[in-house]
């Protein structure tokens, strides 16, 4: 296979996904955009979480050496509060994207069963009725 062959096929299926996407699109653009919104916050998440957990080690080496326990304890809970929040906030926007993606796919499915229906009414009666067929 030579070079030629290989971009060939690589433009072919981009053309594939382009069209993918574009019925993706068609059937629901806000549960597109939502999707793609949710799949960014989600890939920031861990970045977040790891931000958090940093903040709890300082928080907490910074207890061992203070004079004041009792805030130092204060500070500590509440950084650890704060990665409690963080792993909701996961589980909350892991739970969202999986609705948005069922309502996707119910939508997609039914777009394209639209899309079938309509192309098959456009067939002449004959095509149906061919014995050959």
């Amino acid at each position: 296979m030579n070079a030629f062959d290989t971009l060939k096929k690589k433009l072919g299926t981009f053309l594939l996904v382009r069209l993918a996407l574009h019925h993706v699109w068609q059937s629901g653009p806000g549960l597109m955009i939502g999707s793609s919104i949710l799949l960014l916050v989600q890939g920031l998440l861990p970045l977040l979480t790891l931000y958090v957990t940093k903040l709890v080690v300082d928080a907490v080496t910074a207890g061992v050496a203070a004079p004041d326990k009792a805030e130092a304890f204060k500070t500590v809970l509440r950084a650890i509060a704060l990665a409690g929040g963080t792993a909701l906030l996961s589980a909350v926007l892991s739970s969202v994207s999986a609705i948005v993606r069922e309502l996707q796919q119910i939508a997609f499915a039914d777009h394209m069963q639209d899309i079938i229906l309509r192309r098959s009414v456009e067939l002449d009666l004959e095509y149906y009725e061919n014995a050959s067929y």
